[in-house]
């Protein structure tokens, strides 16, 4: 009943502008309000592929508080505000609302790849942007929400190995926002000096030897089916300590607390130099990682942090497709397990991709 009449009241007019005028557009509204995470580091490229289009336009994202760490409201270079969308009661969803009415935006943007999202598609409605941008279906899946949109088309992924970025990136196409892949692997997460500073104290503090390798580790992740058995984790870094005599740092997420005791039991006697060193947020964590010589992590949000770092990366991937979701970058290499269990991923096989990877530079 609400949609119908949020339907009947602010269904989108035609657009019958024909090319927009970049110079003409000053506000931009993104909604991406759900809070998964490694799908808004997937739509990251479409803020400054947008930045690129609309040099003098102001971008405004909507994202959940989960999201909006990574995102540094007031610093992003291509975000200009951020919107934090949380469960409203009926009195917060109106106060958002008139919030985001007072604006007049030129083009409102609903980036959908994975799902359809009821709750963006009325954000953005509501929201008075003379230009609706969005997907008319998804993968064959009807958007019943197209009729609030007014600049959208078919989008059919199926059967092809697209990856989330471009994908994202041809939804913006529609309003000519575009980007090289060379400028989509270039995109990098905003560190600043003292960040990058206060992740060189700590590894100084628990890694004295400057000469030697840091290798990164990360065993959790979210879903179990993508976790590798933390078993085979601590068999690589023994084989990479005898080889390269290395340091390594563990990153360990919110959810990560079981499977961080598990890798210190299995590499207890072991002479293995390593740290697991908590999560405290986002940022953090990727100065951390930034600095290493190379990351190896489960299909999992920080996976995407790391590739915004610009570090080299080996990521396991179970039955998530890796040439969807994996970074797109030279220095990084996916596993794809064949039988679509991570377990069958062999501790060999991750050996020697980082060998490869580690003698290319």
């Amino acid at each position: 009943m609400i949609f119908r009449l949020i339907n009947f009241f602010f269904k989108a007019k035609p657009f019958t502008d024909g090319e927009i005028n970049p110079e003409e557009i000053k506000k931009i509204l993104v909604v991406k309000q759900h809070n998964q995470f490694g799908d808004m580091l997937c739509t990251y490229p479409i803020f400054p592929a947008l930045k690129k289009r609309f040099t003098t336009a102001k971008i405004t994202l909507v994202a959940s508080k989960e999201n909006s760490i990574f995102l540094k409201a007031g610093t992003d270079p291509y975000i200009d505000e951020l919107l934090i969308y949380k469960k409203f009661n009926l009195w917060n969803l109106i106060k958002f609302i008139i919030k985001i009415r007072k604006v007049k935006y030129d083009i409102g943007i609903v980036p959908s790849t994975v799902s359809i999202s009821r709750t963006s598609h009325l954000i953005n409605a509501l929201s008075k942007a003379r230009i609706k941008v969005g997907v008319k279906s998804l993968d064959g899946k009807e958007n019943k929400y197209s009729s609030l949109l007014n600049l959208k088309k078919d989008f059919d992924w199926r059967g092809k190995e697209v990856h989330q970025k471009h994908k994202n990136l041809e939804i913006v196409k529609q309003i000519g926002a575009e980007l090289t892949t060379e400028e989509i692997n270039n995109i990098r997460i905003n560190l600043d000096d003292e960040e990058i500073r206060n992740a060189q104290n700590i590894y100084i503090k628990y890694f004295p030897d400057k000469s030697k390798m840091i290798i990164g580790i990360h065993c959790g992740a979210g879903k179990i089916q993508n976790r590798w058995d933390v078993k085979k984790f601590a068999e690589l870094m023994e084989k990479m300590n005898k080889e390269y005599n290395c340091y390594f740092y563990c990153s360990n997420g919110p959810m990560d607390g079981q499977v961080s005791k598990e890798l210190e039991k299995n590499l207890e006697g072991k002479n293995v130099k390593y740290k697991i060193i908590k999560d405290n947020n986002i940022i953090e964590t990727a100065a951390m990682i930034s600095l290493c010589n190379m990351f190896i992590s489960n299909d999992t949000g920080i996976m995407h942090i790391a590739d915004y770092t610009g570090v080299k990366v080996i990521s396991l991937f179970a039955e998530t497709k890796g040439y969807e979701w994996a970074s797109m970058r030279k220095n990084c290499i996916y596993i794809q397990s064949k039988t679509e269990n991570i377990n069958d991923i062999e501790v060999d096989e991750v050996f020697n991709t980082s060998i490869k990877l580690l003698t290319n530079s």
